[in-house]
């Protein structure tokens, strides 16, 4: 009867083992935030662990293969992009030549009517003429400044692991159980075999 229990105890106990080293595996991910001393080893979850070489190597990634330089560029140049500087600029030049006319007599006499017209009508055409070389200088000088690399890294280094972990879970929730469950399930299949050995041993 001993023997019996001990056999039936095999399976259980491998899946029970199974699970719970892949249950602390996936929590491992994220904990111990802070570094532990155990027996001389230390212990710290992946994350926290490796927040700052993650930031480092995920910063370039971005940089080098998601959003470029030369794609903030591109995107500079694109349609709706000159439509709204195009627009910015319009509304600018209005906004100029109304405050030049409230604040000085003189532009009141003279910007009036058809004149006015006209005037705002030669810069607005002289500005969006313009708006090519005003965006191809702009994007050399601002695109020079921006460092994506280094933007990403800060951020994924600033970023607070609870939130995170919270997002993993949110979003992977399922399958995280599912590598739970699936170490049950190899515990058990290896509990099984271990108790067939066991019988044919006896």
């Amino acid at each position: 009867m001993g023997n019996l229990g001990f056999l039936f105890s095999l399976p259980l106990v491998g899946a029970f083992v199974g699970w719970g080293t892949n249950y602390i595996a996936v929590k491992m991910i994220f904990h111990p935030r802070k570094p532990y001393k155990v027996f001389g080893f230390t212990i710290q979850g992946l994350l926290p662990k490796r927040q700052a070489d993650l930031a480092v190597n995920v910063g370039e990634v971005v940089a080098e293969d998601l959003v470029s330089s030369s794609d903030l560029g591109k995107a500079l140049e694109s349609p709706e992009v000159m439509s709204a500087l195009g627009g910015e600029l319009s509304a600018q030049v209005d906004k100029l030549i109304q405050n030049a006319i409230s604040s000085n007599p003189m532009f009141a006499l003279v910007l009036q009517g058809a004149m006015k017209e006209e005037i705002v009508k030669l810069i607005k055409v002289q500005l969006e003429s313009a708006a090519p070389e005003i965006i191809d200088r702009a994007k050399t000088s601002v695109l020079g400044a921006i460092d994506i690399r280094k933007i990403v890294e800060e951020k994924i280094k600033a970023f607070d692991l609870g939130k995170l972990e919270a997002i993993v879970y949110k979003i992977s929730a399922q399958e995280l159980r599912a590598i739970e469950v699936l170490g049950g399930v190899l515990g058990l299949l290896i509990g099984i075999i271990q108790a067939g050995y066991a019988m044919l041993g006896m």
